[in-house]
């Protein structure tokens, strides 16, 4: 099985584990138990830049479940775990309809490009440096919480750095890092466009 078709049966999992059609984030969990959290983190942060990262105060939950994801790979950890609260946010069918067709587009277009390259990059100790990586990503959305849409960037940069876990992929967690210089580059200049 391909990368791609991977991925693929993630988001069907992930379908399979809605109920009523609409979805929890404690979904993610019960569909892909201690399989990776490269996919975790990837669909976290394709959630966060789909419509769902733009309902006032999501933006802040994305960003503490990024934390709580990574923080447990950083330690080492083998099963993700998330606060019993944050696992019982739900969302309605129509936004989850339109969340795992935003996902199942994403995977179908980015699906090509990646496959197992420099792979040394992404297993231990790499994969902690990745995990730290996405926790100072999700601290910026805390700030641009205020701003619709505006954790579009660090968003995408976490998604693109659970893509290299999961595919195993080091080309992609070098992308991942240059994507991070950006996200920081482009806060610093709005932080002092600002002041």
């Amino acid at each position: 099985m391909s990368a791609t078709e991977e991925l693929k049966g993630l988001v069907d999992d992930l379908e399979t584990e809605t109920s009523d059609g609409k979805l929890k984030l404690r979904d993610i969990m019960s569909a892909w138990g201690s399989r990776a959290f490269g996919p975790i983190l990837l669909v976290i942060g394709l959630l966060a830049a789909s419509p769902i990262g733009a309902i006032p105060g999501m933006s802040i939950v994305f960003g503490l479940l990024v934390t709580v994801i990574a923080a447990q790979l950083v330690i080492g950890r083998t099963h993700p775990w998330i606060p019993e609260r944050i696992a019982q946010q739900e969302f309605s069918q129509d936004v989850t309809d339109r969340s795992l067709n935003f996902l199942r587009k994403a995977i179908d277009k980015t699906g090509f490009l990646f496959s197992e390259r420099l792979s040394v990059l992404t297993e231990p100790p790499a994969d902690r440096l990745i995990a730290v990586a996405c926790i100072a990503l999700a601290t910026t959305f805390y700030p641009l919480a205020l701003v619709p849409f505006a954790v579009f960037v660090p968003s995408m940069t976490i998604a693109v750095f659970g893509m290299a876990i999961a595919a195993r992929d080091g080309v992609w967690a070098v992308i991942g890092v240059a994507l991070t210089c950006v996200t920081f580059a482009l806060l610093a200049w709005g932080v002092t466009t600002w002041l």
